[in-house]
C-alpha cells in the first residue's frame, strides 16, 4: 500500500473513529437497532439457512440485537473463534445462545471450542460489523 493511501485510510479512521464514538449512547443504540432490523429484512437475510456472524467490538455497529433476534427465531447461528497459535485464523462454531462466550485474543467475544463446528453452504449469510466504510460501502477496518 502506497504512503499517501495509507495516511488517507489513516484520517477517515480518525474521522470515524471520533464521529462514533461522539455520538450520545442512546442514538448509537438506536441507530444499532435499526441496522440490526434492516439486515433481518433483506431477503438474502431472510431466505438465509445458516447466520455467521462476527461479534462486534466497541467502536461497531453491535451485533447483539441482530444475534439475539436470530436466535428467537430458533435459527442456525454461527460465530469465529480463533484458533490458538494460529495467527489469524478462525473457524466458525454454531451458538445456540449468547451465554458462554469468552473474550478471545483480539478482546472480542467468540465461542468457546467445546461449541459444535458450523457447516456453512449455499444457503448461509455471513454479517461482518464495522465502524468505518469508503464511499463504495468497502470496509476500511482497523489498519493492521
Amino acid at each position: 500500500m502506497s504512503a499517501e493511501l495509507d495516511a488517507c485510510k489513516q484520517s477517515i479512521r480518525q474521522s470515524c473513529r471520533a464521529l462514533r464514538q461522539s455520538m450520545p449512547a442512546a442514538e448509537r443504540e438506536a441507530a444499532d437497532a435499526a441496522i440490526a432490523d434492516a439486515v433481518l429484512g433483506l431477503p438474502e437475510v431472510r431466505e438465509a439457512g445458516l447466520m455467521l456472524c462476527y461479534l462486534s467490538a466497541a467502536l461497531e455497529v453491535s451485533t447483539r440485537a441482530l444475534l439475539a433476534a436470530w436466535l428467537r427465531q430458533g435459527r442456525p447461528l454461527a460465530a469465529p473463534r480463533c484458533l490458538p497459535g494460529q495467527s489469524g485464523r478462525m473457524e466458525f462454531r454454531l451458538l445456540s445462545s449468547l451465554q458462554g462466550l469468552h473474550t478471545g485474543p483480539f478482546g472480542i467475544l467468540e465461542p468457546g471450542e467445546d461449541s459444535p463446528l458450523a457447516a456453512p453452504g449455499a444457503d448461509s449469510v455471513c454479517v461482518v460489523p464495522g465502524w468505518c466504510f469508503d464511499r463504495q460501502g468497502w470496509r476500511i477496518g482497523y489498519g493492521k
